[in-house]
């Protein structure tokens, strides 16, 4: 930065913003009658540096503070704050106002200006969601589509998509039968040794004490307000009324004499295996009191819950819970549309003409895996595992501070969001770890895709998790395997979201397809919220969520997310088919060729101007759906002819 014109020193920082996410602040000094100009100190430095290595925020100032040794003072230098000095433009109409101050609390920033890159900021589907549920509040609409679309403060509020929020969904506690939406009827065709023994768990860590009487009285609330939590299978799905049973969650408290994990961990594992779908309560919980602190241990059978879910729910709990201990009334955000609704919504879009479309790109897909190969074979037979465990888990970590950049240089060269990114190092790995031309990749995604009705569920709590194929190549090229994976991607219609209620909701067969990898990046993990003040995820136990008989999905399932700063990512594998050993080598090569998209990423192999893929296959598609047109025109001109 010094060799910039008109500067006369610098000092770059790398600062927390918010939990565990980071960025650049640049202090500069200007030469004597000179003013910053950050778009061209920017300019210059890129010529340079790499993308990442830009700061994000900078500030004029008269001198750098020293300390008595003549280091850099660092305590002593001013606050930047968030300000975007080179593009802000503050929000003026109070619309624009009330979107800005969504994304601020969402994302964890402060002064969201009007041009201000909702993905830029650290914005994915899942906190589009959380922002739409925050307008929701305020009585206004604005859809996920909408700020995934449009991004920016000025560009939602210009193109004229927010307007007064009219849905109008059932308050009251809902009751009877509801149909299995795709995840939950691919779930039940697994036929699993115990299938009561598949819960989604959290475990809170409180930094003061919780009282068990309002805590029991909270999640009982919670369970009458969020109605898919009473939900049982007798054989069919049916939700149970309020007053069916005498208990509507499983409670207990626990006082642990010796703070140790071991203890802690036998009573969670008992917990999670007494779990019965058939004619029990499907949320059990335990608040843990030890010699040092409370933990509260949640679970919750999977068939009622998924990741957003739990972000509505957390927030609930503490809300109702602080509502009780200050003897307030319980009130909680309206309900949105219910589970049942949204099936409902899945079966109408399986009737409309999108279906036919969507339909002859899943038939290619399934035609294509034909000519792919296997990454898991049976090394071990099956006989040796009969009655014994199947589920193997292992996790590692990538450095965070090195992926928020990065993620945002290749989202502004290629357009990728961030699962891409990371499955695009999960395809170099891939190249070194099996040696295959072409394999099938399952990907995993929140399921909460607004399709043909704008039906509203950003709070409504259930397994809505979306899973659908694509193909792709091992390749140890990482501009090919970027560009092959956002081809994948965009060619995908309507979020993949098709695929499961053709051969969920329609029963078609033809669609099976067997893949061997299933992916997943939930995003953020973190609690954010004024309601959770002083209550944190632990990571400390083993939670013991899917019995260790049950086999998963596929033989490898990958799930990635942002915990307390760190990028982990949890791998649960079938022992049939992989060794610990084996699974050992796959997580090495993870981490190299996170190492290898760093390296690119600062090499002149970078491409330097963005690359629209869009429009290349925007053509393709829209080229084939004219063909399929013009057949079907010709086909009724042969039947009337």
């Amino acid at each position: 930065f010094n060799k910039q014109a008109g500067v006369k020193e610098t000092v770059v920082l790398a600062k927390e913003l918010d939990e565990g996410v980071q960025a650049l602040f640049a202090y500069v000094v200007m030469k004597e009658n000179e003013a910053l100009d950050l778009a061209a100190i920017k300019e210059g430095a890129r010529k340079e540096l790499p993308e990442y290595m830009i700061p994000s925020y900078m500030m004029a100032i008269d001198e750098i503070p020293l300390t008595v040794n003549g280091k850099t003072d660092k305590k002593a230098l001013p606050d930047i704050g968030f300000e975007r000095q080179d593009d802000y433009i503050a929000p003026t109409e109070e619309i624009e106002k009330m979107i800005a101050a969504s994304f601020e609390q969402v994302l964890g920033v402060e002064s969201v200006g009007l041009h201000d890159s909702f993905f830029e900021l650290g914005g994915d589907s899942i906190k589009a969601i959380q922002v739409s549920s925050i307008i929701r509040e305020l009585g206004y609409r604005l859809t996920i589509k909408d700020i995934m679309k449009h991004q920016t403060v000025g560009n939602i509020y210009n193109s004229n998509v927010i307007g007064k929020e009219i849905d109008e969904y059932s308050q009251d506690p809902l009751s009877g039968e509801v149909t299995l939406s795709p995840i939950q009827s691919r779930f039940l065709q697994l036929d699993l040794k115990n299938t009561n023994h598949f819960n989604q768990s959290i475990v809170l860590e409180m930094d003061a004490p919780l009282k068990a009487d309002i805590l029991r009285n909270a999640l009982n609330e919670i369970v009458k307000h969020h109605d898919m939590l009473r939900v049982i299978y007798d054989p069919y799905q049916r939700i149970t009324s309020i007053d069916e049973r005498e208990e509507l969650i499983v409670f207990r408290e626990e006082f642990v004499e010796e703070d140790t994990k071991e203890e802690i961990e036998k009573i969670m594992k008992y917990e999670q295996s007494a779990m019965n779908i058939q004619n029990e309560p499907l949320l059990h919980a335990i608040l843990f009191h030890t010699k040092t602190k409370d933990y509260l241990m949640i679970c919750v059978h999977h068939l009622a819950v998924d990741g957003v879910s739990w972000r509505i729910l957390v927030v609930d709990i503490f809300t109702v819970y602080n509502q009780l201990a200050a003897d307030k009334n319980v009130a909680l955000p309206k309900k949105t549309a219910s589970y049942a609704e949204w099936v409902e919504s899945l079966k109408e879009f399986g009737q409309s003409h999108y279906i036919h479309h969507d339909e002859k790109h899943w038939k290619d897909i399934v035609y294509e895996t034909k000519f792919t190969d296997r990454l898991f074979f049976k090394p071990i037979t099956e006989e040796k595992y009969i009655g014994k465990k199947r589920l193997g888990v292992s996790s590692f970590e990538i450095p965070k501070e090195k992926c928020t950049k990065m993620i945002m240089q290749y989202q502004k060269i290629f357009g990728i969001e961030t699962n891409e990114f990371f499955i695009t190092i999960l395809n170099i790995a891939l190249n070194k770890w099996r040696n295959v031309s072409s394999y099938v990749l399952e990907v995993e995604s929140h399921g909460r895709e607004e399709l043909h009705k704008n039906i509203n569920i950003n709070r409504t709590v259930g397994w809505f998790t979306n899973i659908y194929p694509i193909l792709l190549k091992p390749s140890s090229n990482i501009y090919e395997a970027i560009m092959d994976i956002r081809r994948s991607f965009l060619k995908v219609p309507n979020q993949g979201m098709s695929y499961g209620i053709l051969k969920y909701l329609h029963h078609n067969d033809s669609l099976n397809i067997d893949g061997d990898i299933i992916f997943n990046f939930l995003g953020e993990t973190s609690l954010e919220n004024h309601e959770l003040k002083g209550i944190t995820f632990s990571n400390t136990f083993n939670q013991f969520d899917i019995d260790d008989m049950n086999r998963l999905f596929h033989p490898l399932t990958i799930n990635g997310a942002y915990i307390k700063g760190r990028v982990v990512f949890t791998n649960y594998y079938d022992h049939l088919f992989i060794s610990q050993e084996n699974m050992e080598s796959f997580e090495k090569y993870f981490l190299d060729a996170f190492e290898d998209l760093y390296d690119f990423a600062n090499s002149d192999y970078m491409p330097k101007e963005r690359i629209n893929m869009i429009e290349e296959v925007s053509a393709v598609e829209f080229l084939d759906e004219e063909v399929d047109l013009l057949n079907q025109l010709m086909e009724g001109i042969g039947a009337n002819g």
